[in-house]
């Protein structure tokens, strides 16, 4: 999927637009799956289970503050989850996610 990033150190967190193309993830923006990813982002600021570090989401986007991210993507998703112009950023939540299982998974083994 080709990215482009906007964001800035001081903020705590890029934010990343998806462009369309034929490699775009399989995802479904219903209701249900919305919830569920949104609650598990709400889990990970609970629970403190994030990074502490800067966390490398891909080649273009660094987070430095994985707590603000959270945030940032909860009250964002929450409140526009059904416009398509912000499946971009649940996406974006998507991937984090699969990266933090993806390097939790490397670290058990």
């Amino acid at each position: 999927m080709n990215k482009t990033s906007l964001g800035s150190p001081e903020s705590g967190l890029f934010i990343t637009f998806a462009l369309k193309n034929d490699t775009a993830m399989a995802h479904d923006y219903n209701q249900d799956s919305v919830q569920e990813i949104v609650s598990w982002a709400k889990s990970m600021l609970q629970n403190k289970t994030y990074p502490q570090t800067p966390f490398q989401l891909n080649k273009s986007a660094k987070i430095l503050d994985c707590a603000h991210f959270l945030d940032a993507m909860i009250a964002t998703i929450e409140g526009n989850w059904e416009n398509p112009t912000f499946h971009s950023t649940i996406e974006q939540l998507w991937e984090f996610r699969e990266k933090i299982e993806e390097n939790s998974a490397e670290t058990k083994q």
